[in-house]
């Protein structure tokens, strides 16, 4: 009978093979993956730059991001059915309730990947790098890079926290000074805002405009921006931005027993 032999460095290399060299082995097959994870990477950014020096490559990642950013907001917040479809919901054989969010929600996906596009398109024609426009909204020492169509907003919700944050503290000084708590909170309110609409880009207030298609900015000193305000005439569009700048505007009081009684 033959005798049986067994190479113990080939069966358990672990503990009895040269471990100077399964070192060796094993950092070569970990830099050798990490080669290969780095090519990867490379090419993937490669691919990437290529999309985005044309124009095509722009315009279909700007839709997707705004699609993208569109469903998770209607996941966040919902999706409100606008009048066209709310017509269609009432008319004879329209659709339910259920069947009119779904469509409304592909609509509002679909106009704000097609406003994307676009943006990113005219964007790429004026020589721009980003990928969509946009712009930097400064007020009170604190600074954002946000896109252009998102201007008004972040200003708006800057304004806000600011105003939240300011008011309360300095109507306490006013209070010490023995004023009553609405008289305080009344000068307060007018201190900070004053302060902070000057304080706005550069003593002037820009908001945007337009239906999304045909979409672009506005832009008012802040005494013609507080003259539109104050304007009864000034469209619903711009009041609404402006009362966001500079508070809703308190009615007299026949004027709004009439909106409570009448609506409108």
């Amino acid at each position: 009978m033959g005798r049986l032999h067994l190479d113990l460095t080939k069966l358990m290399p672990e503990t009895f093979g040269d471990k100077d060299a399964l070192r060796k082995a094993a950092m070569a097959e970990e830099l050798q993956r990490g080669q290969l994870e780095k090519n990867r990477y490379d090419l993937a950014k490669a691919r990437e730059e290529q999309e985005m020096s044309s124009p095509s490559g722009r315009s279909t990642k700007a839709a997707e991001i705004a699609a993208t950013l569109e469903q998770d907001k209607q996941r966040q917040f919902g999706t409100p059915i606008q009048e066209g479809m709310a017509q269609r919901m009432t008319s004879a054989g329209g659709p339910s309730i259920l069947d009119a969010t779904r469509m409304q929600s592909e609509l509002d996906v679909s106009a704000k990947a097609g406003e994307a596009r676009r943006a990113a398109l005219m964007n790429f024609a004026a020589g721009e790098k980003s990928l969509l426009p946009t712009t930097t909204v400064e007020m009170g020492g604190t600074k954002q890079n946000v896109l252009s169509t998102e201007a008004g907003a972040a200003g708006s919700d800057m304004y806000g926290q600011i105003y939240k944050s300011q008011v309360p503290r300095l109507a306490d000084t006013y209070i010490a000074e023995g004023y009553d708590r609405d008289t305080a909170v009344r000068m307060a309110s007018a201190d900070v805002r004053k302060e902070l609409v000057k304080a706005s880009t550069g003593g002037k207030i820009i908001l945007p405009v337009g239906d999304g298609v045909n979409s672009g900015t506005i832009s008012y000193s802040n005494e013609e921006a507080e003259r539109k305000w104050r304007d009864p005439q000034t469209p619903k569009a711009i009041k609404t931005q402006l009362n966001s700048i500079f508070g809703q505007q308190e009615e007299p009081q026949a004027a709004s027993w009439i909106k409570t009684r009448l609506g409108r």
